[in-house]
């Protein structure tokens, strides 16, 4: 089974390696003379393994290496076009859009951005949540693997109004990572913010939990502080960003600087500082449709990191009619295909996709899937469902079209396909906050014999 995070389209997630960085932004796009086949300009590796095949432009991630061959070169254009390079000797892709200082550079990067993202608010018909408070719609904030700006204070968020009448005396606990005394141990209102403003120490890491009664009731979460030089840059960026934004609300394009660079960013994860600039711009109404995106990313970038696939998926194996076989299930005549003549039954267990990959099932079973969005952030998810027979040939079991189908929170829907040929057949479940990129995958197969 492989679960990994991705924003390229299917046929790369089943043809090339993946990409697994725990980021969602492609940084750029690789280009050669049209005509000529980018296979014979570059070659293009990732987690150490080379991407095949390669296309005209090519999405490329942070930390993948480019390598033209001999006497070869390619361009590489980043997120905007007034950013790129010719490149001509191996190379790590590495770019932060703020980087780019060419007139509309970093501006431009940005304001491209958040049209997207107002587009998106117009027509997603978002979740019953929006217009709430921002501290009811964050689950928990620092999650575990955040990196914090040096000299800023963090914001901190467990539990919910149920929670807190729980636990009125719940306490927040901050202690560094190593061990030691507790830095911080303070009463904390569960459900709502609490912002520690004490000084943290650059580069040092941190875990923090919520107590009650002297036992722990959440979860042990961690977190790092950034260097101050690093932590200085960023600033100096956001500076920027700040003195060039011509919106209402300043704070809130630095908040989308802050995501970006951490998607684009492997071991960067400043999406809780994010959440201290968005908050900060609470009051400010003119931006509502990139504030409730700002926050639609992040719970995104929650379930992510969380660990937990976001739709959950089982299975129902209903197998063929063998001989004088004796079940309560009715059967099923099949009518057409190669296993035309032959019967299944219309029940059979129900079982977690886990109990199906890499098991050998029997030709001409008829096999149901159960789709259910359960997110730990409570979010819509696009979904798709491919099947890759063992030809290689390629169709969408779910939906019934190519594009994805969108799941709230709680939405539950099947798809079927009958198994006829023999073989290795591979499902690739696809879940994202886009129709067709962004997604989240979950890949898993069945041996028909």
């Amino acid at each position: 089974m492989r679960y990994f995070f991705t924003a390229t389209f299917v046929c790369f997630l089943i043809m090339s390696a993946s990409h697994d960085l725990g980021a969602g932004e492609f940084v750029g796009k690789v280009k050669v003379k049209a005509g000529i086949s980018p296979e014979k300009c570059y070659e293009l590796r990732r987690d150490g393994k080379a991407v095949s095949p390669l296309i005209q432009d090519m999405q490329v991630f942070n930390g993948d290496v480019i390598i033209p061959h001999k006497g070869k070169r390619v361009k590489l254009v980043y997120r905007h076009e007034g950013c790129g390079e010719i490149i001509n000797n191996e190379i790590v892709v590495n770019y932060d859009p703020g980087k780019c200082d060419s007139a509309g550079g970093l501006t431009d990067f940005l304001s491209k951005k958040k049209e997207s993202i107002g587009r998106e608010s117009l027509v997603a018909e978002k979740a019953a949540s929006r217009g709430r408070e921002l501290a009811v719609r964050i689950p928990v904030c620092p999650i575990s693997g955040t990196t914090a700006l040096y000299g800023e204070p963090i914001l901190f968020k467990w539990g919910d109004i149920i929670h807190n009448a729980q636990y009125p005396e719940a306490k927040l606990v901050i202690r560094e990572k190593a061990g030691g005394n507790p830095l911080v141990s303070r009463p904390m209102t569960l459900g709502e913010f609490f912002r520690a403003d004490d000084t943290f120490q650059a580069g040092v890491s941190y875990e923090w939990y919520v107590e009650a009664d002297g036992e722990k009731i959440s979860d042990v979460y961690h977190f790092r502080i950034l260097d101050e030089p690093a932590s200085d840059n960023i600033r100096s960026k956001l500076k920027q960003v700040s003195e060039k934004d011509t919106g209402q609300c300043p704070g809130l394009s630095q908040a989308l600087y802050l995501q970006l660079i951490s998607d684009m960013s492997s071991g960067t994860d400043l999406y809780t500082d994010s959440i201290r600039l968005a908050e900060g711009e609470s009051a400010c109404k003119g931006e509502n449709l990139l504030a409730d995106g700002l926050i639609e990313r992040f719970l995104a970038h929650y379930d992510l990191v969380s660990g937990v696939f976001p739709v959950d998926l089982q299975v129902v194996l209903m197998k063929p009619v063998q001989g004088s076989d004796k079940a309560r299930c009715a059967e099923v005549p099949i009518r057409t295909g190669p296993c035309a003549g032959k019967k299944h039954y219309d029940c059979g267990q129900t079982m977690a996709w886990k109990e199906i990959d890499k098991q050998p099932v029997p030709r001409c079973s008829y096999i149901s899937f159960i789709l259910e969005n359960r997110s730990e952030s409570r979010i819509a998810y696009y979904c798709k469902l491919v099947n890759i027979d063992p030809a290689g040939g390629k169709i969408t079991i779910f939906p019934t079209s190519d594009e994805a189908k969108k799941l709230q929170y709680g939405d539950r829907s099947e798809a079927a396909l009958l198994l006829e040929d023999k073989g290795e057949n591979r499902f690739v479940l696809i879940v994202g906050k886009k129709p067709d990129e962004d997604g989240m995958v979950l890949e898993f197969s069945a041996l028909v014999k």
